[in-house]
């Protein structure tokens, strides 16, 4: 348990000191985070999981941080629980002091929908991130540029063909999709092999193939934290249905 000093230095207690009958740590941690006159800020994401949020005052100091945590199925394809939420508040020192976990549980229709609203949020992620190269195009030269300008202008295509997996994958979550990127970043047919194929039906969908290759293969992004040799989209969209890096 905190001292009394070190509750009287959370950043909160100024909220409390003028209700307190106990000065105990239990005190702080049973009063709900939503009666704080505080600013709660937007969750910060990664693969559509909800990670961590700060609530701050109108200058934007920090007083409580929730995280939120998972328990992994299928590598790290799927949630298959989602741990309490750790609620951290600061001292005035802007030092995490003490910590709690609030008690949660969740049913396997809910489970069901917070893992489709997470392949939702990924497949939006790619989708928006995919929309502002064409900006971020406009900060870059040469290769770089080109590469953002070329994936802008073809995520219509590069979206009807995998609609149907796409849409399976966000609804049930089978790894049609994942097996159908694999495919056609692997595909091995040459422009000129394309060209001596008789039927025409074949040869235009080898040709889409091929195109489709090459758009996997663009440059999305720079050296990361995430992707120290920076990404292609075929990485990139990998990364977000697996959790796996993939090295270019």
């Amino acid at each position: 348990m905190l001292s009394f000093e070190d509750i009287e230095d959370l950043r909160v207690w100024k909220f409390l000191e003028d209700f307190a009958t106990e000065y105990t740590e239990d005190f702080v941690k049973t009063r709900h985070i939503k009666t704080y006159p505080l600013i709660k800020e937007a969750w910060q994401s990664k693969r559509g999981l909800k990670s961590f949020r700060y609530y701050i005052d109108d200058v934007g100091t920090k007083y409580i941080k929730v995280s939120q945590d998972y328990v992994f199925e299928n590598g790290l394809r799927d949630v298959k629980e989602i741990l309490p939420k750790k609620i951290e508040f600061y001292d005035n020192k802007n030092e995490l002091i003490m910590n709690f976990y609030s008690k949660q549980s969740y049913s396997k229709e809910d489970l069901d929908k917070r893992n489709r609203e997470i392949r939702q949020a990924r497949i939006d992620y790619l989708t928006t991130s995919a929309e502002d190269l064409r900006q971020e195009a406009e900060l870059h030269e040469g290769d770089l540029k080109e590469s953002f300008i070329s994936i802008a202008e073809n995520l219509e295509l590069l979206y009807l063909w995998y609609e149907v997996k796409i849409k399976h994958y966000i609804d049930r979550g089978n790894t049609e999709f994942e097996k159908g990127l694999s495919d056609d970043y692997n595909f091995q047919m040459t422009s000129e092999e394309i060209d001596q194929v008789q039927d025409e039906d074949e040869k235009k969908h080898y040709q889409e193939k091929y195109k489709i290759k090459q758009i996997l293969n663009f440059i999305s992004g720079e050296p990361s934290e995430i992707f120290p040799d920076g990404s292609t989209v075929y990485s990139s969209i990998y990364y977000q249905l697996t959790g796996v890096v993939l090295w270019k």
